[in-house]
């Protein structure tokens, strides 16, 4: 916890003014963690996803990858890209596309009055229906792009 208060996730209170016992309060950054009926999006499905063991075997294996063959550590540690164990792997694509990929439109919603989301079509099938600011389209933006008067390539 101290590791935590230091790196401003925590602060530490008293917990009664007269005593000298100590706790730990929420900080603006821990607030971002909190998954509430607040309507304002959380990192919690980020930080799940960066600290998924799918995600943290490659950098052990790091070593491998630069002494071997394989395009990315992730395909070293898992024989495959990370796209293609995301088609495979619905509980990890779906915790990527929560709030990461893009897939959800969360951010999309945020920002825009009227948008339409790029996503692979594994991704945008099972979504909610669309609304009529959001539109979804499943492909691949290395193949085409919809049109649109502006662009936003959210990078993770």
């Amino acid at each position: 916890m101290r590791l935590l208060v230091h790196y401003g996730v925590f602060s530490i209170t008293k917990v009664h003014d007269l005593e000298e016992e100590e706790g730990y309060i929420l900080t603006p950054s821990s607030r971002l963690l909190l998954k509430d009926d607040n309507p304002n999006p959380n990192l919690s499905p980020l930080l799940l996803m960066v600290l998924h063991p799918l995600l943290v075997t490659p950098f052990r294996l790091f070593g491998d990858w630069l002494r071997g063959n394989d395009i990315t550590a992730f395909e070293t540690a898992h024989g495959m890209s990370y796209w293609d164990h995301g088609s495979h792997n619905p509980e990890f694509s779906d915790l990527f596309n929560e709030d990461v990929g893009g897939g959800t439109g969360l951010l999309a919603r945020i920002i825009s009055e009227k948008c339409t989301v790029l996503d692979f079509p594994h991704v945008v099938a099972n979504l909610p229906a669309e609304s009529s600011n959001l539109v979804y389209v499943g492909g691949d933006m290395f193949q085409s792009v919809p049109s649109a008067d502006a662009i936003l390539l959210k990078i993770a």
